[in-house]
């Protein structure tokens, strides 16, 4: 993913709707490149913090951007969890149609 591409996925990325791929691409990118960490910060002030001006509360910005960092990797790994548990069971569901076929067949 190159800087342009990832400056297009950031309001998906903040309304958590980056597929899996897209987000994992999305957060090495913004683990490397400090560019973008500083254009994500800005795209948080933007739309976060004028909604915490406007209600009159404390703004922590980096708190924010962290909680959405680590909200996002937890994210990553329970999609891979699920992705991997799928697999699992389309392997063991394959097996068992083999299995039945074979005992047809050999009857």
């Amino acid at each position: 993913m190159n800087c342009k591409e990832f400056e297009k996925q950031i309001p998906d990325y903040q309304a958590d709707k980056l597929s899996t791929k897209k987000l994992t691409e999305f957060m090495t990118h913004l683990s490397g490149c400090s560019a973008c960490q500083e254009e994500l910060a800005i795209h948080y002030l933007v739309h976060d913090g004028i909604m915490h001006l406007e209600d009159g509360k404390a703004f922590d910005l980096q708190q924010i951007m962290d909680g959405h960092k680590e909200r996002s990797l937890t994210q990553l790994k329970k999609r891979r969890f699920v992705k991997k548990i799928v697999y699992g069971l389309e392997v063991l569901i394959i097996a068992a149609i083999i299995t039945v076929i074979y005992l047809i067949i050999s009857q």
